[in-house]
C-alpha cells in the first residue's frame, strides 16, 4: 500500500548515544521510510537534529539523515520538504550528515523536487556533509535548493551519486550553492 508522509514537523530531536567505535551505529532520522510500496513524502519540515557520534556508515545507517528513503520500489515522490539544522558534533572519525538519502526503483516514475536542504554540521575535519546523497535508483531530481558552508576543512557534496551502474539520475535546475574553506 502507499504511504503519504505529508505536513509534518520534526524537529529538536537528539539522540544521546556518544559511543566512540565506529562500528556501533548510532544516528538519528528525521523521516525514514523503507521503501516497501510507493510513498509520497512532501511538504514536511525537519530541522535541528543531532548527535555525537562515531558512527561512519555511509549508506541507509549514516550518524545523520533528515530525510532517508531505502529500498528499491518505484513511484517514490520526495518533494516540497525542508531539511535544515542537522548536525553530528563528534570530533575524530570521518562521520556522514545528510539532508536527503534517496535509493528508489530502476523502473517508472521516481521524483526528487523542490526541496530546500540546508545549514548541516560535521564535528570531525575528516567528516562530510552532503546535501542529497544517491544511493541508488531511476530518478529525476529537479529544482531542489542546496545550500551548505563550512568553516572547517570538511567534505562538502551539494549532491553525491553513489548509485550503481545501470541507474539514470536525471538532474535538472538545482541550485548548490557551497561555501566555506
Amino acid at each position: 500500500f502507499p504511504v503519504t508522509i505529508n505536513g509534518n514537523q520534526v524537529m529538536n530531536l537528539r539522540n544521546a548515544t556518544t559511543n566512540s567505535t565506529a562500528t556501533t551505529t548510532g544516528r538519528i532520522n528525521g523521516i525514514w521510510v523503507s521503501a516497501c510500496s510507493a510513498n509520497v513524502i512532501f511538504y514536511n519540515l525537519v530541522r535541528d537534529l543531532s548527535i555525537a557520534n562515531a558512527n561512519t556508515a555511509l549508506t541507509f545507517e549514516a550518524s545523520v539523515v533528515g530525510i532517508n528513503i531505502s529500498g528499491t520500489v518505484t513511484g517514490q515522490d520526495v518533494s516540497r520538504n525542508t531539511i535544515h539544522s542537522l548536525s553530528n558534533t563528534f570530533t575524530t572519525l570521518e562521520h556522514h550528515v545528510m539532508g536527503l538519502r534517496y535509493e528508489g526503483g530502476t523502473t517508472g516514475t521516481n521524483t526528487v523536487s523542490r526541496n530546500f536542504i540546508h545549514s548541516l554540521l560535521a564535528g570531525s575535519a575528516s567528516a562530510s556533509v552532503t546535501g542529497i546523497r544517491i544511493a541508488g535508483g531511476s530518478t529525476t531530481y529537479s529544482n531542489n535548493i542546496v545550500t551548505l558552508g563550512s568553516s572547517a576543512n570538511h567534505i562538502i557534496f551539494g549532491v553525491h551519486d553513489g548509485s550503481p551502474a545501470g541507474n539514470v539520475t536525471n538532474l535538472y535546475l538545482t541550485p548548490f550553492i557551497v561555501t566555506g574553506k
